[in-house]
């Protein structure tokens, strides 16, 4: 039983176990053959709690009690190497993915911003330029954020303070032509 439980849990599912059934007086009564040391045996018989740790051979290991009905005692003992490793990969392996996350986080609300903010203020700029451009007529609609659609408002009611100045100053314009033509004498008069 003992060596096809082994051989079921394998190297990959449990990397650097051990386990072995003691007797009443200490002996082994059954071990698992693959990874039978008398050695490392004798440490894993010394566990006398539920549970215990041990070095050996400069490596650490947990070893746990497994209680029976009987009087024999079984020891399973875990190389903490391989656990460490493990634990490594997998820390190693989600610090990767929550940094891709984080990543892809910030440039979806990067992207998200530049839409929401950058948009709305070329669309004010160009309005702006086309005012510059004596364009009064242009005005400028923006759906942003409260500060944008007031600047908005701001260049919409400059546009239409300068539309209102300079279509008083065209009229002028006319106005003072139409008066100096009537100051000049007509063209065949003078003599």
């Amino acid at each position: 039983f003992l060596d096809e439980y082994c051989e079921q849990m394998g190297v990959t599912a449990s990397p650097g176990h051990h386990i072995a059934i003691f007797d009443e007086d200490g002996a082994v009564f059954a071990r698992a053959h693959e990874r039978a040391d008398s050695s490392l045996e004798a440490h894993m018989r010394a566990v006398e709690r539920n549970e215990g740790r041990f070095s050996f051979h400069g490596e650490e290991y947990l070893a746990v009690q497994v209680p029976t009905d009987n009087k024999e005692r079984i020891v399973i003992a875990q190389s903490l190497r391989p656990v460490y490793e493990i634990i490594r990969t997998q820390s190693l392996s989600r610090a990767t993915s929550l940094a891709l996350l984080a990543a892809l986080v910030f440039a979806g609300t990067t992207l998200f911003v530049l839409r929401w903010v950058r948009d709305p203020l070329n669309r004010l700029v160009r309005g702006v330029r086309a005012i510059a451009r004596r364009d009064f007529g242009t005005r400028v609609d923006i759906k942003g954020t409260a500060e944008l659609q007031f600047l908005a408002r701001g260049v919409n009611e400059m546009a239409g303070a300068l539309d209102a100045v300079e279509k008083a100053r065209l009229a002028q314009m006319r106005r003072a032509r139409a008066i100096q033509r009537r100051l000049l004498p007509p063209d065949g008069a003078a003599g």
